[in-house]
């Protein structure tokens, strides 16, 4: 019989090699096992908790679990609430955050004492890891795991967040809603700052005028990401090129990161994979984009994902939102997204628009027209992402407006959940 609080050890567990929908839980790449407490912790290749389940009937549910980002948040992913999870984000789990994302899935009580526990268990850990490896309890590859447990303290874990923080002088308050693809590992490289609007309705932008970053900068920081993600490097392939327009750069400044960020940072021999870049863009810097941009970025190593921001095709609902672009010029954005995804197959363009109450009249009825105008049937490539503005609203109704978009099914339509690095 063991202790409860003694380490049972699984060094190099290997998980699957390319990123799969799948209805059951599964891990990628290479991963560390332990055993300890009630729990089955899952670890990256630098010591550190990525993901824990309970294993005593407090636990919420078997097929549930919690996850630790990179930015030190935890996620727990759920298989209740709705039955039709897959249908609404196209993924079979719901990530539930600590922090406000979208008002149309429940939230889950992070308070609840077996979460609690499970979110605390980085002190207890580490110190059994060091009390062991103090005590030679174990020898060869289980010693050096244990080893790098016991250095993982939640000094750490945190202190490692705020230098990942430093090392890209900038937040990352969002995530593209691609990002879902790889469960939103990536390792984030900034290549510009700001955006070209700053519309009033948001809640992440930044602030700042829009601003590309130069080229040695961004070298020495991709340099300094694969320091930080040391081992663990292997265990990524995909790639964000932010902040929140980092189209706007320009096809040049983004081949040059993406290519540099494919050598430096691994994603040539990754264990998992199929590289991807993700990229947020705007109206105006998507259709700026010329054939020889497109071009250029098509022979990227990596699949590229974009994602414009279009938000609304009616002028009154645009004017309500603050956002500073003609509503011609979004119509043509969507338009040039069906485009680009039938003529540049390891291009794919997806776009977002908002769901709200309050906006005026005619807002989901331009929104329909739009799409059934520009695709007579449905096409299989890009995504319609749609989010309550701010969050807000009344979800039953906001949920209604969301099922006449999708029951168009001209083109994949989604809720859009925010997630932040």
């Amino acid at each position: 019989m063991t202790s409860d609080q003694e380490i049972i050890v699984h060094p190099d567990r290997q998980g699957l090699s390319r990123y799969r929908k799948l209805s059951y839980p599964a891990r990628y790449g290479r991963y560390h096992e332990l055993r300890f407490a009630g729990h089955t912790c899952h670890l990256n290749l630098n010591g550190e908790i990525r993901f824990i389940q309970g294993s005593d009937p407090s636990w919420p549910h078997p097929m549930e679990w919690l996850k630790r980002s990179m930015g030190n948040d935890w996620i727990y992913y759920s298989v209740r609430g709705y039955d039709d999870t897959f249908d609404r984000i196209g993924e079979y789990y719901l990530p539930c955050f600590r922090y406000g994302s979208n008002s149309l899935f429940p939230a889950v009580d992070f308070s609840r004492p077996a979460l609690r526990r499970a979110m605390a268990l980085a002190g207890p850990l580490s110190r059994a890891a060091r009390r062991q490896v103090r005590g030679r309890e174990r020898q060869g590859r289980a010693a050096e795991v244990l080893t790098r447990v016991a250095a993982a303290t939640p000094q750490h874990l945190d202190a490692r967040a705020h230098r990942l923080r430093r090392i890209l002088r900038a937040r990352v308050p969002v995530l593209p809603p691609d990002c879902r693809h790889v469960d939103y590992d990536v390792i984030p490289v900034m290549i510009s700052e700001g955006c070209l609007y700053n519309c009033g309705f948001c809640q992440v932008k930044t602030g700042g005028d829009f601003r590309v970053r130069d080229q040695a900068g961004v070298r020495r920081q991709i340099d300094a990401l694969a320091h930080h993600y040391g081992d663990d490097l292997r265990n990524h392939n995909a790639l964000f090129l932010g902040q929140n327009d980092g189209l706007a750069a320009g096809s040049e400044a983004i081949c040059r990161a993406a290519e540099y960020g494919f050598r430096r940072l691994g994603q040539d021999v990754a264990l998992i994979r199929g590289p991807v870049l993700f990229l947020f863009g705007s109206v105006d810097s998507f259709l700026a984009l010329d054939e020889k941009d497109l071009t250029r970025l098509h022979g990227l190593p990596q699949r590229i994902y974009i994602n414009i921001g279009l938000e609304s095709f009616h002028r009154p609902a645009l004017a309500r939102l603050a956002k500073p672009v003609d509503p011609g010029r979004v119509r043509a954005a969507f338009a040039r997204m069906v485009a680009v995804n039938r003529a540049w197959p390891d291009l794919e363009v997806t776009c977002n628009c908002l769901l709200d109450e309050t906006l005026p009249a005619g807002h989901i009825e331009t929104m329909v027209r739009v799409i059934t105008d520009t695709l007579p049937r449905y096409y299989p490539r890009g995504t319609l992402y749609l989010s309550p503005v701010a969050g807000t609203g009344d979800p039953a109704l906001l949920l209604r407006q969301f099922r006449e978009i999708q029951s168009l099914r001209r083109i994949d339509t989604l809720l859009y959940l925010l997630q932040r690095l």
